[in-house]
């Protein structure tokens, strides 16, 4: 037997991905779980929409289905950083639905919040939300290591002045917009 075009494991994946996006929207966990568990990487995006299967679960409320499926995707190493083809992350994604729960569900597991984040919660209106973020902002300001702070600005070409408490976020801030904007992937803070 012949192996099978790219075409037609693009076409296979794009279906195999449906299936899993209607067990989401229909809280078949049992389904989710077989079929997530069957998929070549729990981190990939469906080729077409340019999802991921935590994206998806992002938008749902939080109920117990979506927290059984949340506990699953964890403890399988899903990426909870992961961006979309577009670029939006899963805390961009549950900020823009408004679902505190999936939030704090997200933040509590590594999720790491952006300047994007914050603005996506004030344009949703989403007050929650919002504060949430930038509690969430501010301690991941505080809790990164200002040497490696100040050796990533002198890469990108920017000679710093002391770092304090009011500068540092403005800094973090300026380092993550040259980043997405040079197309490099923005790297984990911690």
């Amino acid at each position: 037997m012949d192996k099978p075009c790219p075409e037609d494991l693009d076409v296979m994946l794009s279906l195999h991905y449906y299936d899993i996006f209607q067990a989401i929207e229909e809280e078949n966990i049992a389904s989710c779980k077989s079929l997530i568990k069957s998929l070549p990487d729990i981190n990939g995006l469906h080729p077409d929409l340019h999802i991921g299967v935590i994206h998806a679960s992002s938008t749902i409320p939080c109920t117990k289905f979506a927290r059984d499926l949340f506990r699953t995707l964890v403890k399988w190493n899903v990426d909870v950083n992961a961006l979309t083809g577009e670029g939006y992350s899963p805390l961009d994604i549950a900020v823009s639905n408004d679902r505190l729960e999936t939030t704090k569900f997200l933040l509590k597991h590594g999720a790491q919040p952006s300047d994007r984040t914050l603005e996506l919660a004030q344009e949703f209106n989403n007050a929650s939300c919002e504060k949430l973020i930038q509690k969430s902002l501010a301690s991941v300001s505080a809790g990164y290591d200002t040497d490696v702070l100040v050796k990533e600005l002198k890469k990108l070409g920017l000679n710093p002045g002391p770092i304090t408490k009011t500068t540092k976020p403005v800094y973090l801030r300026y380092k993550d917009r040259h980043m997405l904007k040079g197309g490099t992937e923005v790297k984990q803070r911690w």
